[in-house]
This record gives C-alpha cells, structure tokens and sequence, in this order.
C-alpha cells in the first residue's frame, strides 16, 4: 500500500491518495473529509482521469469519504455518481452514506 496526499496543494498531480495492491486486486482511493454534511464534488478532468486509470490497469477507483458529524466513513465507486456538468461530478452526501459501503 503506498499512501500519495496531497490536500492543500495548489498544483496537485492526478493520484488517488492510497493505492493497494494485494495479489491480483488494485484499489486506488481518493479520500475526502467533511466537518458538515455537504456533497462531494469532483473536477471532471480528475474524475476522467481516474476513469481512464482503471481502463489502463484493471483495479478499481473508489472515493472514501468521512463526514464528521455522522461519525461515518463510507466507500462509493468513481462510477457511482449522482450528476455532473462540464466542470465537475457530483455525489451527494445522501447518496453516500445510504448506497456506500462501510468497513466491518
């Protein structure tokens, strides 16, 4: 597992934050964190990006996303998204916590 972040930065390289590999599975994850329950919006050039790393390499692309006041974490795949317009891709906070998937 090798962990990438780069929240803050100005000019930020396309990575997922984690990317895990075990036997033949590969996961990349682009973590998200939000102090209120607010959607998650991605920049479509990031969002096609990791549409296109999962074509080259056959592992997934999943957003994993912590809402602070639900003490929540929840994962959604890239695909499942609610909407999106030529700047961004949206995933509602609804969406996420009752479609993600929590950790056992």
């Amino acid at each position: 597992m090798v962990r990438v972040p780069a929240s803050g930065r100005k000019h930020r390289p396309h990575a997922p934050d984690i990317i895990a590999i075990k036997k033949n599975r590969i996961l990349f994850v682009e973590v998200k964190y939000r102090g209120k329950l607010r959607d998650i919006h991605i920049p479509i050039n990031e969002w096609e990006y990791f549409i296109k790393l999962e074509d080259q390499t056959g592992g997934e692309v999943w957003l994993a996303v912590y809402y602070k006041p639900a003490k929540k974490l929840r994962f959604i795949r890239i695909h499942d998204y609610d909407d999106y317009s030529e700047n961004y891709v949206r995933f509602s906070s609804r969406s996420i916590l009752l479609k993600g998937k929590s950790l056992p």
